[in-house]
């Protein structure tokens, strides 16, 4: 202040009875520099606030050259930095979470979808396409894996039908072949039994003339003795 200049402050005292002026000589002339805190009134106002100045000695003239600073003017101009600090940090922390659950559902998206193709290759359904092909990243190496297993898959199906089908083929000719065997057999018995059948007949008709020149043969044979009989 103004009235200031040119009066003696050796003894003069804040509020709380510092000799604040001889404290900053005392404290320049002990460490060359340094802090004093004290209160003091704001310009234009008669009500004390804390305040703290930085005085240094300046030895060719003998002067102590001070500044301060009011504590209440710190915390605000501290409070507001940290409100923009704060604001700030805010803003990034939106930013990065907008970043994350964008890069999540880019990421977590086309996992789901080949877990679902996996899915249902798994279960047999191979005509099911596997999304994320072409991909540049690791979605596309996992899509790219998947899509060989896929192939390999209908590959060993192919190959297991084609065994399949040649296996109903030789099934169907060994069936072939017993029953062209069946039915050659039957015709080699059939054969049998009719040529059996034929000799059966003709030893029957043999055995009826065999009996009936039996017969005659004894007849003849009475007739021989009669005759002989009566020649006698």
């Amino acid at each position: 202040a103004k009235q200031l200049i040119g009066q003696d402050q050796t003894n003069t005292k804040d509020p709380n009875g510092k000799l604040l002026f001889r404290e900053m000589v005392e404290t320049v002339r002990r460490d060359g520099s340094g802090y004093v805190e004290y209160v003091w009134p704001k310009p234009g106002s008669d009500q004390q606030f804390p305040k703290l100045s930085r005085v240094a000695g300046f030895a060719p003239w003998g002067w102590i050259v001070g500044t301060g600073v009011y504590i209440d003017d710190l915390q605000a101009q501290t409070w507001s930095a940290t409100q923009r600090l704060l604001i700030a940090a805010a803003i990034v922390l939106l930013i990065i979470t907008l970043v994350s659950v964008l890069v999540a559902r880019g990421i977590t998206r086309p996992i789901h979808a080949i877990t679902a193709a996996m899915k249902q290759l798994a279960a047999g359904r191979l005509e099911a396409d596997v999304p994320g092909i072409g991909r540049a990243d690791e979605i596309g190496e996992m899509a790219g894996a998947v899509e060989v297993f896929k192939l390999n898959a209908i590959e060993r199906q192919r190959l297991q039908a084609g065994q399949e089908e040649a296996e109903a083929r030789a099934a169907a000719q060994r069936k072939a072949d017993t029953m062209r065997l069946a039915g050659d057999f039957e015709r080699a018995i059939g054969e049998i039994v009719e040529t059996v059948s034929s000799a059966s007949h003709e030893l029957e008709a043999s055995a009826t003339m065999l009996a009936s020149t039996a017969e005659r043969s004894q007849h003849l044979a009475t007739m021989v003795t009669s005759a002989s009989e009566e020649a006698s």
